[in-house]
């Protein structure tokens, strides 16, 4: 089996949108750390809201359903705090994303750890462990140490212009 690792913030929520409605646009669209001001506490229930409003980035949902009917299993991570993991969850079942798997210790940021598990095929669905054949990992801002044999595709964002639409990470991952 295939897996992509897919994070969940601005790859396929569009967090930003929603930062951009709460503090207003930042005075550099390509600096991702100027959506949101230093010191944020995201646990509070406003933030955990903002996480809850995301709408999802267009042609996502379209494309993991794309994947999945060609034998992809996706696995959601995010470097959200642990206390979003209902919020995250209730987002995911809202836009017809549940048939992935949601890593809830991933929240709070492990994504490194879990790309190493699913290239050595150590991942549980619900059936049992599954035997992995390709990685790949889709995030707007990838993690910097990533396990050789792992496939990177950085999402296109105003910070990451010289990433991926979601119809070119179909196109790539189904040639």
């Amino acid at each position: 089996m295939s897996v992509l690792v897919c994070d969940i913030d601005n790859t396929i929520a569009d967090t930003s949108a929603e930062l951009v409605r709460r503090y207003g646009p930042p005075a550099d669209p390509s600096d991702y750390a100027a959506y949101a001001p230093e010191g944020v506490d995201w646990t509070t229930t406003e933030h955990l809201e903002l996480f809850r409003r995301a709408r999802p980035i267009p042609g996502a949902v379209e494309a993991i359903h794309r994947l999945q009917r060609h034998g992809w299993y996706v696995l959601y991570v995010s470097n959200r705090p642990k206390t979003a993991y209902d919020v995250t969850e209730d987002w995911l079942l809202a836009h017809d994303l549940h048939e992935g798997r949601m890593l809830g210790k991933v929240l709070g940021g492990h994504k490194t750890r879990v790309l190493r598990r699913a290239l050595a095929g150590r991942i549980w669905t619900a059936f049992g462990p599954m035997d992995v054949e390709a990685v790949a990992y889709v995030d707007d801002k990838p993690v910097r140490v990533v396990p050789e044999g792992v496939q990177v595709l950085p999402h296109k964002r105003p910070w990451r212009p010289d990433g991926l639409t979601w119809p070119e990470i179909v196109e790539v991952l189904l040639s």
